[in-house]
């Protein structure tokens, strides 16, 4: 049986973790709030790219480009996005139970390109094609980082190696 002294450790240990935890929510918080505001500050400028790109299609007849081509569907890139460590919640579970459903019923081949170490490890270790993999620093994405695996999804698909990238 506890002493009175072993349990009154335990209750100080207890609200110092409490303490630790709401710490940790409220950063968590912000750190959402910030993100959601960014997403929020970027629409106005993608729905401008979307109107501006419906007014070039319609504009006539475009000049040839590789990534215009239409060709059959013999090899599909697939993106996946997710987090470096687990501290994401169902974000990296839910993200990879879709790629491993889309994997499984894809009818031509699925080359990966795995941006965070989660998503890439869990189809590396069960045989999925992982042709590329990118981390991002803890600090979050930038677009640099978003360069680096358009580049590389634009090679793949330039040079015949897929004919679809999602």
């Amino acid at each position: 049986m506890a002493t009175l002294k072993q349990i009154r450790g335990r209750i100080k240990a207890a609200k110092n973790i409490q303490q630790i935890t709401k710490a940790m929510k409220l950063v968590a918080a912000a750190r959402l709030k910030k993100a959601t505001d960014r997403v929020l500050e970027a629409r106005p400028y993608a729905d401008k790219m979307r109107e501006l790109m419906g007014s070039i299609s319609s504009a006539g007849e475009l000049p040839a480009h590789p990534l215009r081509e239409k060709r059959p569907v013999r090899a599909v890139g697939l993106i996946l996005v997710t987090a470096d460590r687990g501290l994401a919640g169902g974000y990296n579970t839910n993200l990879i139970r879709k790629a491993v459903e889309f994997v499984r019923n894809s009818a031509v081949p699925v080359k990966v390109i795995g941006v965070g170490k989660k998503g890439h490890g869990f189809l590396a270790k069960r045989g999925s094609d992982v042709v590329f993999t990118h981390t991002v620093s803890s600090a979050g994405a930038t677009v640099a980082d978003a360069e680096i695996v358009a580049s590389r999804a634009r090679k793949m698909y330039e040079s015949g190696e897929v004919d679809a990238v999602y």
